[in-house]
């Protein structure tokens, strides 16, 4: 009987073996496939689509404006043209969940607002138009 025991044992023990094996096959490939598909959603956004079952939405005029000016803000009011488009794309992302599709569109039209300059390079606020004072008649 002791040998019958052992038979059973050691056959489980295999029948384990085994399934320990494909288990980690399997866990292979799905990591494999899991890589494979968040490359292929990169490739899909890459190209102009969403990649994804949870589209981000695109940003609206008004979040673009606000958030060159928070930014213009915290920069000392001056911030280079060539860095502000990344910096609003990041804030959007971060801070909203926004995508980048239509922000250099969005950008022009804020850009374009009277709110905002670029000299040299880099982007300010327009200064505030005061009405010319009218002087005290004596």
């Amino acid at each position: 009987m002791k040998t019958s025991l052992e038979t059973i044992r050691n056959g489980l023990t295999s029948q384990l073996a085994d399934l320990d094996r494909d288990l980690q096959a399997a866990e292979t490939q799905v990591s494999e496939l899991k890589s494979t598909r968040r490359q292929v959603a990169a490739a899909i956004r890459a190209l102009g689509g969403q990649g994804s079952d949870t589209a981000k939405p695109a940003p609206k005029k008004a979040q673009v404006r606000d958030a060159v000016r928070e930014l213009l803000d915290q920069n000392g009011g001056a911030i280079d043209a060539d860095d502000l488009e990344a910096l609003v794309a990041d804030k959007l992302a971060s801070e909203q969940g926004c995508s980048a599709m239509g922000l250099a569109l969005r950008m022009r039209e804020v850009l374009a607002a009277d709110d905002f300059t670029a000299e040299s390079g880099r982007v300010h606020r327009s200064s505030p138009v005061r009405a010319p004072q009218n002087p005290a008649s004596a």
